[in-house]
C-alpha cells in the first residue's frame, strides 16, 4: 500500500494541470487564418463588407477588413494589429486599428466556438449589439 503522504502531491499536480487557464489551448493551437462567416445586428454601413483575422503562434494578431463607405459601392480598408493571449475559451485581444488617418487602441474579447471559430461582440452605436462570426481555414 502506498502511504497517502506521497500520493497527495501528484494527487495537486493533476488537479492543478486540470484546471489550466485555457484547458490545453494556447497561440499554438489557435494560430491560423479565420474569415468573416457572419453578422447580426449591424446595418449596411456597420457591418464589413469581408473580413479576416490572423493569429500568429507568437501571440500577434492581425486583422484587415472592408467596410461599405456609401450604398453605391465605395469601401475603406481598415487594418488592425496588435497581440492576443487565450484565457480559457477566451481570446482577449489587444489591438491598434486604423481608419484612414486615425489610430484607434481596442480591447475586446471573442469566445473559441466548439467546431474551432470565433465569435465576438461590440455595442451598436445607436443601439444593440453587433456580433462577427468567424470559421477557421
Amino acid at each position: 500500500m502506498i502511504p497517502i503522504a506521497r500520493v497527495i502531491p501528484f494527487i495537486l499536480m493533476s488537479v492543478l494541470v486540470g484546471c489550466n487557464d485555457s484547458a490545453g489551448l494556447g497561440p499554438v493551437q489557435v494560430a491560423g487564418t479565420y474569415d468573416l462567416r457572419s453578422i447580426t445586428g449591424a446595418s449596411f454601413l456597420e457591418a464589413p463588407l469581408n473580413a479576416t483575422i490572423l493569429l500568429k503562434r507568437d501571440g500577434s494578431a492581425e486583422r484587415r477588413a472592408t467596410y461599405p463607405t456609401d450604398a453605391v459601392g465605395g469601401a475603406q480598408s481598415v487594418n488592425a494589429v496588435g497581440t492576443y493571449r487565450v484565457v480559457d475559451s477566451m481570446i482577449r485581444f489587444t489591438i491598434r486599428e486604423t481608419w484612414g488617418s486615425a489610430t484607434y487602441l481596442r480591447r475586446f474579447d471573442a469566445e473559441i466556438l466548439p467546431e474551432g471559430g470565433l465569435s465576438f461582440s461590440y455595442p451598436r452605436p445607436a443601439d444593440g449589439t453587433i456580433v462577427e462570426t468567424y470559421g477557421k481555414r
